[in-house]
């Protein structure tokens, strides 16, 4: 009876002694038909000790051109290290959690073991990607899945074991990733594939991961072809003949830089082999950089409706601060942030924020913004989600003192007349902005001066250029509206516009998270100084009634 020991111990005879071989292929057919998990679990970690002594005793080797028979055997066993891997690349989507992180873990596993075999190595790479992207069917599942994403645990694992860690496998995804990305037929017949190309480059940005940091190698430096000729690529690669992203994206490096002590390359990064450029930080921000602009289109790409605006909103939500600075150029994003600008709602915030980040660490020209983000200025930005972030971005932009006093005005005039529908929860959040911005710019104080006399309010809120509103010519009797408003914070924080512009400016920070719940809170927890006034129940009764006998006497609190 065939068993996974029996199995093993065959072949580990024959490969120590130079015998027959051709129980590999009756191997692999028996776990690839196993439907057991155990039986699977066990029978791919005997192949991987399998594959493992067959390297080490260079079974896959193809010789040289005159010696046919070692070439036979290292192209027979080639074929059946590819077949393995197809069968490792289907169980990473399997309905068994232990068999899909062992799947990894013997992937990268192989890796190490392939360090000296440039093609393979490649080759590999390729499978996992793809396997990971793709979600190939597991050929335990006897129907097929319609779910073709990637698992939480497989995610995590991959992130938090490998790519986080170790620099070169870094290298090797994030090629062989932009690769598929780039490759069109393939995505238009996997939709799939850029949520889980997201899902996994966005875990990895989340980790505060230096892309920088290249001094930790998985496979050592005996890997990735030291026998290459300049420039060359190694053999089995996944680059198209016609991409010509190396020449595209290339940097000059700087002389100072220093790796792990050494000296940089100073030569250029498409003329490196694959060695070099594993220990050069400039070759890891191409690959970086390629990666992401190979996938920003693919989502775009993607039907219209809430699960592509979901994933925009989470690659723009990592772009300040996990990706931009680990890009080459990242003037790059500019025309893909820019259409994400079109989304409006928390897509439209989260476009601004990354645009805002080009134009003032990367010198972006961008005229229309200011434009853009008062169109922002709706009554719907008091509710996003992503307020906080919005205010944080208004306050920062309309900082500098050399911004005409009309189109501040215009800002001020239109939150204001926002506030007169707002929750007390963004009143609250409003006012302290105001105020910021009145202090910060005198000019637009007559706002808060002017009587009102005219009946029309010359505010033209249909206007979309800020610069031409008519705002400064108006004033801002909304705020002053809210002294009476029936939430006493609110009122309180009001009248704050009524006393001499002597305090210092309010910290935004301490007002960008409130809601209903902190703000009920903050009422519950307040310490009362003054007993309200009280008076006898009986007053309320009416005259022809008499109050029971047991409550004559009592008192109630008026509201």
């Amino acid at each position: 009876m065939n068993t996974v020991e029996a199995f093993e111990e065959e072949l580990t005879t024959a490969l120590s002694n130079d015998s027959s071989l051709n129980g590999f292929s009756d191997f692999l057919h028996f776990v690839g038909n196993s439907d057991h998990p155990k039986t699977v679990y066990k029978g791919i970690y005997a192949m991987y000790r399998l594959f493992s002594l067959s390297i080490r005793k260079r079974r896959l080797d193809l010789g040289s051109s005159g010696n046919s028979e070692v070439k036979a055997v290292g192209v027979w066993l080639r074929e059946k290290l590819e077949r393995f891997s197809l069968l490792l690349q289907g169980y990473l989507h399997d309905e068994d959690e232990n068999l899909r992180n062992a799947s990894l873990r013997i992937f990268f596993g192989l890796l190490k073991q392939l360090s000296d075999y440039d093609d393979l190595l490649t080759q590999l790479f390729k499978v996992i990607v793809q396997g990971l992207l793709l979600c190939p069917q597991s050929k335990r599942c006897s129907t097929a899945s319609a779910d073709r994403f990637l698992e939480l645990d497989v995610r995590d694992t991959l992130v938090d074991d490998w790519l986080s860690k170790y620099a070169d496998l870094r290298w090797y995804y994030f090629r062989a990733s932009g690769a598929l990305l780039l490759q069109q037929p393939v995505i238009t017949s996997n939709p799939q594939v850029p949520k889980n190309a997201l899902f996994i480059i966005e875990k990895l940005a989340s980790t505060q991961l230096q892309i920088t940091d290249i001094s930790n190698r998985w496979l050592g430096d005996s890997a990735a072809l030291p026998n290459h000729s300049k420039g060359s690529i190694p053999a089995g690669s996944d680059q198209p003949a016609e991409d010509d992203w190396r020449t595209f994206f290339d940097s000059q490096m700087d002389d100072e830089d220093e790796v792990g002590g050494e000296k940089a390359n100073t030569r250029r990064v498409h003329a490196m082999t694959v060695h070099e450029q594993i220990r050069s930080v400039p070759a890891h921000k191409t690959m970086f950089t390629k990666c992401w602009l190979a996938l920003l289109p693919c989502l775009s790409s993607l039907p219209v409706d809430d699960t592509r605006e979901d994933l925009v909103k989470r690659a723009l939500s990592v772009f300040h601060r996990g990706v931009m600075p680990y890009m080459t150029r990242p003037i790059l994003l500019m025309d893909w942030v820019a259409g994400c600008v079109d989304f409006g709602g928390s897509v439209a915030v989260l476009a601004l924020n990354a645009l805002f980040s080009l134009m003032k660490d990367y010198n972006l020209d961008y005229p229309q913004f200011y434009t853009r983000l008062y169109a922002l200025l709706d009554r719907d930005v008091l509710y996003l989600k992503h307020r906080s972030r919005f205010f944080r971005l208004t306050e920062l932009c309309l900082q500098s003192t050399h911004l005409p006093a009309t189109l501040l005005a215009s800002f001020i005039k239109k939150l204001s007349r926002l506030s007169l529908s707002a929750s007390p929860a963004a009143i609250v959040l409003i006012i302290p902005f105001t105020y910021n911005i009145l202090k910060r710019h005198p000019a637009l104080m007559v706002m808060i001066h002017r009587t009102g006399d005219s009946p029309d309010d010359p505010f033209d809120v249909t206007e979309q250029n800020p610069t031409q509103t008519n705002a400064i010519e108006s004033s801002l009797w909304e705020l002053y509206s809210h002294k009476i408003h029936y939430h006493t914070s609110v009122a309180t924080m009001a009248r704050i516009f009524e006393e001499v512009f002597t305090k210092p400016s309010y910290a935004l920070e301490d007002f960008l998270d409130h809601t209903y719940m902190t703000l009920l809170e903050t009422e519950l927890k307040r310490k009362i100084k003054k007993e309200p006034a009280v008076v006898d129940q009986s007053l309320f009764l009416p005259q022809s009634l008499s109050p029971p006998e047991d409550i004559t006497h009592s008192t109630w609190v008026l509201a």
